[in-house]
């Protein structure tokens, strides 16, 4: 679609001037975007038909799989605990999900991004901010209303409170786990190749053993923190994708000396 104002070029470039490219994504990303996607993500469930039935009652059945064999890799990880190890886990890994390291690394993206006028770079590091920040905010709500203690408390795999205020630092599922793979899958989307794939989702199962590891966590929680950040990872990238895309493009007609903009909608 072409449209063509008799706007000067000097004007369009002194308005470009005036607005900051990173203060206009952020002001995007929080003012619109993490707004419609966190929406969309959090009313799924009034979405779901009969196609998702297999993938939930097989993602169900080996979440309660699971469960059946908590306590035993518990008694396996315990048997096995080595107190420099566990420090280095905590130290070096156990921050990947907790978002120190998170918001680092889509930093650098989208600095790289900026640097070097890399799109996808930038869509990188602001679809992995909204991504996590969706994660921590459903595998809080989960802790909340189910509950469950912690393998530390030393109350069982079985042990459930239920909806509570004081459910917030319960075990299921991990928040660690849920925000380390939300921001593994954006990467992985974005950058599809092997190695890509192997250390973003090395890095997000290394912090799911730390977990289990330090007692933290249940194989279970584990399990199901992965599934729902890969899930959220996944459904923020193809929201993204699926955005309309305008471009704006000055133009000069030198034959006939008119001067505009180049109005360019794909869908």
């Amino acid at each position: 679609m072409l449209f063509c104002p008799s706007v000067s070029i000097a004007k369009i470039k002194k308005e470009q001037k005036k607005s900051n490219p990173v203060v206009e994504d952020l002001k995007n990303l929080f003012s619109y975007r993490l707004a419609r996607d966190a929406k969309y993500i959090f009313t799924s469930p009034q979405r779901v038909d009969k196609s998702h039935l297999i993938p939930i009652i097989v993602a169900s059945g080996l979440t309660v799989g699971l469960m059946a064999v908590d306590e035993d890799v518990r008694e396996y990880a315990r048997n096995h605990h080595n107190q420099e190890a566990s420090e280095f886990l905590s130290i070096y890994i156990a921050p990947l999900g907790d978002g120190r390291y998170g918001v680092g690394i889509c930093s650098l993206f989208y600095i790289e991004g900026l640097c070097f006028h890399n799109e996808k770079a930038k869509q990188t590091g602001t679809m992995g901010l909204e991504s996590m920040a969706c994660a921590g905010t459903l595998s809080f709500l989960g802790k909340l209303f189910i509950g469950r203690h912690r393998p530390k408390d030393n109350k069982g795999a079985f042990d459930y409170t239920g909806p509570s205020s004081k459910s917030y630092k319960s075990s299921f599922p991990s928040g660690h786990v849920t925000v380390a793979f939300s921001l593994a899958s954006v990467i992985a989307e974005q950058y599809d190749n092997i190695f890509v794939n192997t250390l973003v989702y090395g890095a997000a199962i290394g912090v799911g053993f730390q977990r289990i590891y330090d007692d933290e966590h249940w194989l279970s929680d584990v399990f199901a923190g992965a599934m729902l950040g890969t899930l959220i990872g996944k459904t923020i990238v193809k929201l993204n994708k699926d955005d309309s895309q305008l471009s704006l493009k000055p133009i000069i007609d030198s034959e006939k000396g008119t001067k505009g903009i180049a109005f360019n909608i794909a869908f």
